[in-house]
Order: structure tokens, then C-alpha cells, then sequence
């Protein structure tokens, strides 16, 4: 059986480690959408830390289309 308190030190290790790598967990997506991060703790496997982070974004030509719909859009606005 783990103490409290090396489940705690392992928690607070697991958010600096977050701390440390949010740059790269960010990463450069052009069009993001959100970020998911989970931290596990497994009894069945001593309390070890385990982070799992996901990402969703847009594609960017489906973005880019977007976009130019919606100029077209504002153009045919302007013409009336």
C-alpha cells in the first residue's frame, strides 16, 4: 500500500510535468478547437502517473473554405 503523501508528491509531479510541456501539449495548430488532458493514478498499478492529452482542430483548408464563403457572402450582400 502507497502513503497519501507519495500519492500527493506524485500528483504535483504529474501538474508540473503539464507545467513543463504545455508549449509542445498546445502544440501549433492554426484553427484549435480544444484540449483535452487526463491524469490517471491506477491502484492496480502502484499510483503511477499516467497523463493523457488529446487534441481536436479544424483542417485548414476546410477553415480556409469557411472563410472564403464567407466573403463571397459579404460581397453578394454588398452588390444588393
Amino acid at each position: 500500500m502507497f502513503s497519501k503523501e507519495k500519492i500527493i508528491r506524485d500528483i504535483k509531479d504529474a501538474g508540473q510535468s503539464l507545467i513543463d510541456n504545455a508549449e509542445s501539449i498546445v502544440g501549433d495548430y492554426e484553427y484549435l478547437s480544444s484540449i483535452g488532458i487526463h491524469i490517471d493514478l491506477d491502484a492496480n498499478d502502484r499510483y503511477t502517473p499516467k497523463i493523457n492529452t488529446s487534441v481536436d482542430f479544424y483542417p485548414e483548408q476546410y477553415m480556409e473554405g469557411l472563410k472564403g464563403c464567407a466573403k463571397s457572402q459579404e460581397n453578394k450582400e454588398k452588390e444588393k
